[in-house]
C-alpha cells in the first residue's frame, strides 16, 4: 500500500490501517425467496469458499505429519490443521445457529447438524466443497477466470496480446524457458538472447514442426528486439535483428496468472469494472498488474489516435453533417477506427501519416451505411 512506502507520514499509515479494516471481515449475503439478508462477522474470515474441498484437510494433516518438527509444533499448537478446522468449524457453528434460532431459512424442516454432518437429506441441505461460482449472487458478468478465457480463445494470427512476465521466479505471470522457447536454438543459456518485457506484442503462427517443443506444445511465436548484444567469441556486438521466441496462450492453466491478455477484443469498459468490482476481490492480487498494464497502454493508444479523430470530426463538419441524438462526432470517427482495425489481419495503431489507412477509414466513415446509421 502507498501509506507504507518512504517518506508517509503516521497520519497515513493510521489512515491505511483504518480504511482497511473492512477487508478483514466477512459478509454473508443469504438469500431466501424475495428476501436477502446480510451478515456480518468481524470474527469470520473466509477465503474463496465456505466448506473445505473433500480431501484438502486430510491432505494438509499428511504434510504435517511428515515434518519433523510435528510434536513440537502440535503442543504450541502452531498446526496449519487446527487452524484449518477451527476456521470452518466456526462457519458451521454459524450456519447452525441460523437454522435453529433464526428466520433466515424459514421455513424448513431441517433437525440435524451441520456441526456433525448428520440429520438431514441432499434435498435440504447440499454443501458445495467445490469452488462453484454458478450458484453466487452476481450481477451477469462472467467471473474473471471465465471472462480471461473468453477472450483469449478469439486470439489468432495477427492479433496483439498485452503480456506481464513472471516476477522474480514467483507470483502471476507469464513464465518463459530461456533454453527451449525460442525457435533457434543457442548452445547455452549465456549466448540465449534477453527474455521480452512486459508489453504488447503481435502473434505469428508457428509450424507443425515448430510448435512441438521440448517439452510443452505452442500456440503462437512473437518478434522482439532484446535489450543486449550479440554475444561473440571475442567480443559482443550490437544487435540488429528482431528475435522470434514461441509462446502458449490457450486456456490450458488460469488465464489471469499466465500473464497473457486479448488486446485487440478487450473493451476498456471490462478493464474498469473487474478492477474496480468487489465481486471479484479475493482474486484481484491474481489479474490486477496485467489489467493495469492494460489500461495504461490503451490509454496511451487511444490519446495517439486523438488528432487523427480531431481531422476527421472538422471534416464532418466541413460537409455539413449531423450525428443523431446522443452520437457525438467522435464517437463516430472512433467506430470508424475500430471497424478499419478489425478488417485488418495485422492489428495496430491507426496514425494520420499512413495513407493506405487514411482512405479506408475515410471511406468508412463517410459510406452510406455510416451516413444511415449515425448521421440525420
Amino acid at each position: 500500500d502507498k501509506a507504507y512506502t518512504s517518506g508517509k507520514t503516521a497520519s497515513d499509515r493510521m489512515y491505511n490501517w483504518m480504511m482497511n479494516q473492512p477487508n478483514h471481515q466477512t459478509v454473508f449475503l443469504i438469500r431466501n425467496g424475495e428476501n436477502l439478508y446480510k451478515i456480518e462477522s468481524e470474527h469470520i474470515f473466509l477465503l474463496d469458499r465456505m466448506y473445505p474441498n473433500m480431501d484438502e484437510y486430510k491432505a494438509i494433516m499428511e504434510k504435517e505429519q511428515k515434518d519433523v518438527f510435528y510434536e513440537s509444533r502440535k503442543e504450541k499448537g502452531e498446526l496449519e490443521s487446527d487452524n484449518f478446522r477451527k476456521r470452518f468449524t466456526q462457519v458451521a457453528f454459524l450456519m447452525q445457529g441460523l437454522i435453529d434460532r433464526s428466520d433466515v431459512f424459514a421455513p424448513h424442516n431441517v433437525t440435524g447438524s451441520v456441526i456433525k454432518m448428520e440429520g438431514f437429506t441432499d434435498k435440504q441441505i447440499q454443501l458445495r466443497y467445490e469452488l462453484d461460482m454458478s450458484h453466487a449472487l452476481g450481477d451477469g458478468r462472467p467471473s474473471v477466470k471465465d471472462w480471461f478465457i473468453e477472450m483469449n480463445g478469439k486470439l489468432c494470427e495477427g492479433k496483439r496480446i498485452i503480456l506481464v512476465r513472471q516476477k522474480y521466479g514467483m507470483g502471476y505471470g507469464y513464465s518463459f524457458d530461456r533454453e527451449h522457447d525460442f525457435v533457434k536454438w543457442y548452445r547455452s543459456e549465456y549466448s540465449a538472447p534477453e527474455l521480452p518485457n512486459d508489453g504488447i506484442y503481435t502473434l505469428e503462427a508457428l509450424t507443425e514442426e515448430k510448435a512441438n517443443g521440448y517439452y510443452r506444445e505452442y500456440d503462437f511465436a512473437i518478434k522482439y528486439m532484446p535489450n543486449d548484444e550479440v554475444r561473440g567469441y571475442w567480443e559482443d556486438t550490437p544487435r540488429k535483428q528482431r528475435v522470434t521466441i514461441r509462446i502458449q496462450v490457450k486456456p490450458r492453466y488460469s488465464e489471469y496468472e499466465k500473464g497473457i491478455l486479448n488486446y485487440d477484443d478487450v473493451r476498456i469498459e471490462d478493464v474498469e469494472y473487474y478492477l474496480n468490482s468487489r465481486l471479484h476481490r479475493s482474486q484481484y492480487y491474481r489479474f490486477v498488474r496485467i489489467l493495469k498494464d492494460f489500461k495504461t497502454l490503451y490509454l496511451k493508444e487511444l490519446e495517439a489516435e486523438n488528432e487523427y479523430i480531431k481531422m476527421f470530426v472538422g471534416q464532418i463538419m466541413a460537409k455539413g453533417l449531423q450525428t443523431k441524438d446522443g452520437i457525438t462526432p467522435e464517437s463516430v470517427v472512433r467506430v470508424a477506427i475500430d471497424t478499419i482495425k478489425n478488417r485488418l489481419k495485422w492489428k495496430r495503431p491507426i496514425t494520420a501519416k499512413e495513407k493506405e489507412t487514411y482512405t479506408l477509414v475515410e471511406r468508412t466513415l463517410f459510406s452510406q451505411a455510416f451516413r444511415t446509421k449515425y448521421f440525420k
